[in-house]
């Protein structure tokens, strides 16, 4: 899965070179390591070790792929105590910790980073095209030219330079840096460096526009821009650790240890924790490689849910459809775009999709799509889910005594505007987030042996000069309806 995910995205393309630099810093230790004595450390290890197996096996239970990748740093930092000691892990332990930079479990930070990142390197662009001489207008992620706008989309923000740039600069600065001041300010140097360097991209390609030398489209192919402009970032970055190491002087780097020296314990205890901790593994494999979720069944067929939901009647007369239902489109979740242009829930066991109509003529989509179990490849969430996740904002719903929150997408076209609701629904618990969903389904493997859930999606158009808060009133008041109908079809 990693290795997978090295290859596939450009997210985590550098995550070759993070393996790379891992060993390169523990070979750079390698002779000062031989000298150090085994002092194995069962007291601290043993509990280490499994924490990182139980994290594997919750992983591949829940299908929490970001769980299982991570256990390998943990498992791995436990074996080292184990059998070398803590002596031996304070020497290795930022190559073991720089891993985890490399793999693919930063989704959620990634998501979150993305939408200040965009406006702020659209204001750079904006500045930078200022200076030299352009009319410009910034308008949060929007850089107005006169002859065009160019829009930066969330794989434009500059988070990906920004973690492959600081994925450089951390091992720079524990190699050849000798105080914590110099290697912060470096890391520190390293993220400024991201964010102007793919700001000075943005203007560059607006430049070219301003000029008529390229169409302005920040999704279109200016890779050779890109690669020239990173390539500057590096170069400033290089320079920047220059300067620090010459401020520094020319004192040797000392390896830092962090931790104390490793306790002792009589070697029949020792052998006792070593063999609690092999029984333990074991049984923790025994549960986790076979493990097969629960097939959990609806309670009641989608095929009787009613044709008529308060003052909607299910329509069946053919209409426009503006675009795919279920399906989520590039320009709905303003995503840079894919392959297909769209992304689709995983195939689930039921579904219903149906259309409703009220007798002002206003048209409602409906969606539930739901697993009896989950595993690699039929996943709830999935890329959907992410994508819908990125841009929605919440809405809190009185439902009874309860509140609940559900997630709220809205996408403006120039001849009407697209809205969509969303939830998930594990066994009664209504969530707005695909992480919390995973979190909910991994409780329920553990403790239920079931994986089940469904997600739900309302989607409806509003016309250009429409009421679109009536609209979102009258969709949110089907929302509701619909949530108290559920608990007879799912399972709780």
């Amino acid at each position: 899965m990693i290795v997978e995910a090295w290859v596939s995205s450009s997210v985590y393309s550098y995550g070759f070179v993070v393996l790379l630099v891992s060993a390169y810093l523990v070979w750079t230790s390698l002779a000062d390591l031989r000298k150090l004595p085994p002092e194995p450390d069962a007291v601290f290890g043993v509990p280490v070790m499994l924490a990182g197996v139980a994290l594997l096996a919750v992983g591949h239970a829940a299908l929490m792929t970001s769980l299982q990748e991570a256990s390998v740093v943990i498992t791995l930092a436990g074996f080292v105590l184990m059998f070398f000691g803590r002596t031996m892990l304070g020497r290795v332990w930022f190559p073991l910790a720089y891993l985890l930079i490399g793999l693919p479990i930063w989704d959620v930070v990634i998501g979150r980073l993305q939408p200040p990142s965009q406006i702020l390197s659209a204001r750079f662009a904006a500045n930078i095209l200022h200076l030299i001489g352009i009319p410009v207008l910034w308008d949060s992620m929007k850089v107005v030219l006169p002859n065009l706008t160019m829009e930066v989309m969330r794989e434009c923000s500059g988070v990906n330079q920004l973690f492959a740039i600081v994925a450089m600069a951390l091992p720079a600065a524990y190699l050849l840096l000798g105080n914590k001041l110099s290697r912060a300010i470096l890391v520190g140097l390293a993220i400024v460096v991201a964010y102007v360097s793919n700001g000075v991209r943005i203007a560059l390609v607006g430049f070219l526009a301003y000029h008529g030398l390229s169409s302005g489209d920040l999704r279109g192919v200016h890779m050779l821009e890109g690669l020239a402009v990173s390539l500057l970032g590096y170069v400033l970055l290089f320079g920047c650790l220059t300067v620090l190491l010459r401020l520094q002087g020319t004192r040797e780097r000392t390896a830092t240890v962090w931790m104390p020296r490793s306790s002792r314990l009589p070697a029949a205890w020792c052998a006792r924790l070593e063999l609690g901790a092999l029984l333990a593994v074991l049984a923790l494999g025994v549960f986790a490689i076979p493990f097969s979720p629960l097939d959990i069944r609806l309670r009641e067929d989608f095929r009787g849910f009613p044709s008529r939901i308060e003052d909607w009647t299910l329509d069946t007369r053919p209409g426009p459809v503006a675009v795919k239902f279920p399906v989520i489109d590039d320009e709905l979740v303003h995503a840079y775009p894919s392959a297909s242009g769209e992304r689709r829930f995983s195939v689930p066991d039921d579904d219903l999709v149906r259309r409703y109509r009220n007798a002002g003529g206003e048209r409602i989509d409906l969606y539930i799509g739901y697993h009896r179990s989950q595993r690699d490849g039929k996943q709830l969430g999935g890329d959907a889910g992410r994508a819908l996740n990125a841009v929605a904002s919440p809405v809190q719903l009185e439902v009874g005594s309860n509140k609940i929150e559900l997630g709220h997408v809205v996408n403006d076209r120039p001849l009407s505007r697209r809205d969509v609701l969303y939830w998930y629904d594990l066994n009664g618990r209504i969530v707005d987030n695909p992480y919390a969903a995973k979190g909910y389904m991994a409780w329920d493997a553990l403790t239920r042996g079931r994986t089940n859930g469904a997600v739900v999606m309302i989607a409806w158009e509003v016309p250009t000069g429409a009421d679109a808060a009536a609209h979102e009133k009258h969709a949110v008041g089907f929302a509701k309806a619909v949530l108290a109908l559920l608990p007879r079809y799912m399972p709780s």
